[in-house]
């Protein structure tokens, strides 16, 4: 029944989250306006819990924080508070929320083997259920999303295959949480994925890196396929 409309500030030293919500049964937006601030600009994109509640981290008083925007009552509160991370020089910006998927939060953190690559935070018992490190070494970044398909949960990671172009690799995990570890399922050779959303049994990526290409490639999670969807050139769509 809600949905959120937000927008970014800045004001007295701190930037700003602001939050209204919208019922989309009365088609209004509620007036009290809810506002997080933080010392960092970034911001996690909001997910939604199966009561309809959403969850974003924010950085607030140098810990990463997880909120909880509360729609019935119409407050946010802070949940948990993470250390603070400072990732190749540029601070405050893990751990990351991810996805809700079923009663938790999962949030990509650090560089392996200095942090854990996942955490998962069980929102019903409010305590942190496990942390999850990939078994290679070879993940200079953080997931950069996770992809929840027919009950399973996926986690995408650039990966360092290959030293001198480290963007141009994807690898797949599926995240078990139940056994608190990760099952490799597949690599992509695909330039910095951007997006991520799923279909039936296909995880697909795109990208726009490269700005006159706009390429889509899959995985399949039943069958193990995989392969490009399409490969579109700018001057391709402007001939049509």
């Amino acid at each position: 029944l809600y949905g959120l409309i937000n927008t970014d500030g800045y004001s007295n030293g701190k930037h700003e989250y602001r939050i209204n919500l919208f019922n989309s049964e009365t088609g209004k937006v509620d007036n009290n306006q809810l506002i997080i601030y933080s010392q960092d600009s970034y911001f996690s994109y909001p997910k939604s819990d199966l009561s309809g509640n959403y969850w974003l981290t924010a950085v607030n008083e140098d810990k990463n924080c997880l909120y909880k925007v509360d729609v019935v009552n119409n407050k946010i509160d802070v949940v948990a508070k993470f250390l603070d991370r400072d990732y190749k020089g540029m601070k405050n910006i893990t751990p990351v929320l991810r996805e809700i998927y079923k009663n938790y939060a999962i949030l990509s953190d650090g560089e392996y083997d200095k942090y854990p690559n996942i955490i998962v935070y069980d929102i019903e018992k409010n305590i942190k259920y496990c942390e999850i490190s990939l078994p290679k070494k070879n993940y200079p970044n953080r997931m950069f999303a996770c992809a929840p398909v027919n009950s399973k949960l996926y986690g995408i990671f650039p990966a360092d295959h290959d030293r001198d172009n480290w963007c141009e690799w994807t690898d797949i995990y599926e995240i078990d949480i139940e056994n608190r570890k990760v099952n490799f399922c597949t690599t992509l050779k695909f330039d910095m994925t951007e997006t991520v959303y799923t279909r039936g049994s296909r995880i697909y990526l795109l990208n726009s890196r490269d700005l006159s290409v706009f390429k889509c490639n899959y995985y399949d999670t039943e069958t193990g396929q995989k392969g490009i969807e399409f490969s579109i050139s700018l001057d391709e769509v402007i001939s049509k």
